[in-house]
């Protein structure tokens, strides 16, 4: 079922990236799984190695959609300092899952139960993680 939902998440993204390739757009590839968040792609026009990237990304694991939004808010914020030729960042996340990796645990390599009163053995709670996730989204809303 979990491959099932990735492969169409990756259908999605590969549609996508032949939109951008036909508007000449810059794209960046940052997959959210395991524990953490990473540019496997930085911003570039290179559809074919982002397509690469994308077509062999693994599946399963964590989702730690709170880092992925982190990273791709700092990505870019970054971009747009350094290149002066970016007009607008568009973030567009695909997932195959739900937020079940806080954003703590990516970054510091542990969780803090203490900080989610409603935390059972150790773990975050569903409504810590929407709350994580939804302040990421708030984070990247102000900015616009």
């Amino acid at each position: 079922m979990a491959l099932n939902r990735m492969n169409a998440a990756k259908g999605a993204a590969i549609h996508l990236l032949s939109e951008a390739y036909k508007s000449r757009d810059k794209i960046c590839l940052i997959p959210f799984h395991g524990v953490r968040a990473e540019v496997t792609v930085p911003p570039t026009k290179s559809m074919t190695l982002t397509k690469n990237r994308l077509e062999s990304m693994p599946c399963g694991g964590g989702s730690p959609l709170a880092h992925g939004l982190s990273l791709a808010i700092r990505t870019g914020l970054n971009t747009m300092k350094v290149k002066q030729d970016v007009g607008r960042v568009v973030i567009v996340c695909i997932t195959d899952g739900r937020a079940n990796i806080p954003l703590e645990l990516s970054t510091e390599n542990k969780f803090t139960p203490s900080s989610d009163p409603e935390s059972k053995e150790g773990m975050p709670s569903r409504k810590f993680l929407k709350d994580e996730v939804l302040s990421c989204s708030k984070r990247l809303a102000a900015l616009h």
